[in-house]
């Protein structure tokens, strides 16, 4: 009863015919219409240019009803196959009913999408790809629909790298239960994350840029929590892209304003739920968000197999690190302390080398690193010396979270030797028995969790 059929029709007639009819889709174009009427009428090439519109305006209309459609007939086929399993079903309706992929987490067999151009960028990853940013149908939270109070113009990859660091901030929470969290993301991988259960948006940010202050020059920042001007401060030493939050104090913005480069973004949080599509050659591939939808991400559901029960303290720590994870790109190695990021080891193509870089960011970065790519030099005020303050060491009495299991106790070993107390991974490889005998040899607590956090 909900989809239209008159208006989609006389809306495509009307473009069909625009040699005549000016056709209107959009209440933004309503001055123009008056002006024009004012004027005599719409021209050609601007009739043209509003037929468009209203074919593209029906287009997405039509294929959010066929993807509807689509999903509609999947509920139907797993409902069919859960009842005949269980006998409350005479006859499936659809032999697709009784396979594997409908049994209720399938995405439908069509899917279409109709994205609305916002702005051309100045180009995409590299100086020589064309690029824009698209709005997806109805769609006005995310980075997407971010509004800028100031600098300069977006680029691809501010976009990019916005979208993780505030997926990666939203992992911790939206605020709304009095705690702060905060990510720094470079190359879309977090430089570093911290909580703060007090609410301090400040605190949060110090102890994330403490996690790897020399790749955090030129990140961009995401903070679930309005950015306070004690976190302006902060920040303005520090050569930074982009920072994003759901609002920011009248002062903050007032300092920051100071970087005539430095983007400063309103966000609404992004939507953690639904499906992603992400190109490959011919086609997509299409799955969930990942947004702990795992029942092993409750660390009421680990099982303890090594070493002694994690203290509350701990705990919260192992929690934070496996929520923390998530965003790191594979094969991922995250150590923690006091629910803040010390050490990241990302992206390597083997579990054993982001174990050694994760152990070597913590016990390096800290004081003593200098070069050219470290932060710039504060301008002053203990706020912004505070960010430097980073105690070597930090691996020892860690906690770690792996994205995926320890093919081999080689890389666990490493974590071991490092000092680190505690470890949480999903388990499942045909070396679990040997990966957990290492542990309970050293002393280690390690928890299993049975789900997995992969990110490609």
């Amino acid at each position: 009863e909900q989809i239209d059929i008159g208006g989609p029709a006389m809306v495509r007639a009307a473009a069909k015919n625009h040699s005549g009819v000016a056709v209107v889709t959009d209440p933004a174009v309503y001055g123009e219409v008056a002006a024009a009427v004012r004027s005599g009428g719409f021209t050609p090439a601007r009739r043209r240019a509003l037929a468009a519109r209203a074919f593209a305006r029906t287009a997405a209309y039509d294929a959010a009803v066929a993807t509807w459609m689509a999903e509609q007939i999947e509920n139907d086929a797993a409902a069919g196959a859960a009842g005949a399993a269980d006998g409350t079903a005479d006859v499936a309706t659809d032999a697709s009913a009784a396979a594997p992929e409908a049994a209720g987490s399938a995405p439908p067999a069509y899917v279409g999408v109709g994205y609305e151009r916002l702005a051309h960028l100045r180009y995409g990853e590299n100086p020589h790809q064309r690029a824009a940013v698209y709005r997806a149908p109805d769609e006005t939270g995310g980075v997407a629909g971010a509004r800028q109070l100031h600098g300069r113009a977006m680029s691809y990859n501010n976009y990019t790298d916005t979208d993780a660091a505030l997926r990666a901030v939203y992992d911790h929470g939206d605020g709304t239960d009095g705690a702060a969290a905060v990510a720094v993301v470079k190359h879309a991988n977090p430089c570093g994350i911290a909580v703060s259960a007090a609410g301090d948006v400040a605190e949060a940010h110090r102890r994330a840029h403490a996690c790897d202050p020399v790749s955090a020059y030129g990140g961009v920042i995401a903070a679930n929590a309005a950015v306070t001007a004690d976190m302006a401060r902060q920040i303005k030493p520090i050569f930074t892209e982009v920072v994003a939050a759901p609002a920011f104090e009248e002062e903050a913005v007032e300092i920051l304003s100071a970087k005539k480069n430095l983007r400063l973004l309103v966000v609404e949080p992004p939507e953690r739920e639904g499906y992603e599509i992400k190109q490959v050659s011919g086609g997509a591939v299409i799955q969930e968000r990942d947004a702990y939808q795992a029942c092993g991400d409750d660390p009421a559901a680990w099982r303890l197999v090594a070493g002694p029960a994690a203290d509350g303290a701990a705990l919260a720590d192992l929690r934070f690190a496996w929520r923390a994870i998530r965003s790191v790109r594979s094969n991922a190695i995250l150590l923690a302390r006091d629910g803040a990021t010390v050490g990241v080891g990302m992206g390597q193509v083997n579990r054993v080398d982001s174990c050694r870089l994760a152990v070597e960011r913590a016990n390096t970065l800290g004081p003593r690193s200098t070069g050219d790519a470290a932060p710039q030099a504060p301008e002053g005020g203990d706020a912004a010396a505070v960010l430097r303050a980073v105690p070597p060491e930090r691996a020892r009495g860690a906690v770690a979270a792996s994205d995926a299991f320890f093919p081999f106790a080689d890389g666990l070993q490493v974590l071991i030797d490092a000092g680190v107390t505690a470890v949480v991974q999903p388990g499942g490889s045909i070396r679990d028995d040997e990966v957990i005998a290492a542990a309970q040899a050293a002393g280690v607590t390690m928890y299993l969790t049975g789900s997995r956090h992969f990110a490609h």
